[in-house]
């Protein structure tokens, strides 16, 4: 299941069962909301998904700010420029947006390219992400501008 751009909404929701759950971004209002972010992750802990992933967006900034505060999502994996594995599964999430003033935005593409090359293994587009991946990966996400979620399987 993959969903994104729920703004402290999701509890409207009605959200299917299946083996992985991936949200790909703002889940909270600009992080405003401790109260917000605390009853998402106790929303994910609530759901039936085996592996629950969450890859923030442009509106996380309270991760931005300070990635060790993953520990408020304790019900998801938190993938920032990352990648999981389940069952042979290569999963990798990346919240890294043009959006100058936003979570995660840096606005050309030369500062992105220097913005992720601080994360080891990080690639700077999905093409270049495509070629440095293993065989193995199957699942890209990166959350964007754009279009809310890009995802690419082989």
């Amino acid at each position: 299941m993959l969903l994104s751009d729920t703004h402290e909404l999701h509890r409207e929701l009605d959200v299917p069962s299946g083996d992985i759950l991936i949200h790909a971004g703002d889940f909270s209002m600009f992080s405003r909301s401790l109260r917000g972010i605390e009853d998402f992750n106790t929303w994910l802990g609530e759901l039936p998904h085996r592996l629950t992933i969450a890859v923030p967006g442009n509106h996380e900034f309270f991760l931005a700010s300070d990635p060790s505060r993953r520990s408020l999502l304790s019900n998801a994996t938190v993938l920032i420029n990352q990648s999981v594995e389940v069952d042979g599964l290569r999963i990798w999430g990346s919240p890294v947006t043009p959006l100058a003033n936003a979570a995660f935005g840096v606005s050309s593409a030369e500062d992105r390219r220097g913005s992720t090359r601080r994360f080891r293994n990080t690639p700077t587009s999905l093409s270049r992400m495509d070629r440095r991946m293993a065989s193995s990966t199957l699942l890209l996400v990166q959350v964007s501008i754009s279009a809310a979620v890009s995802f690419s399987t082989r």
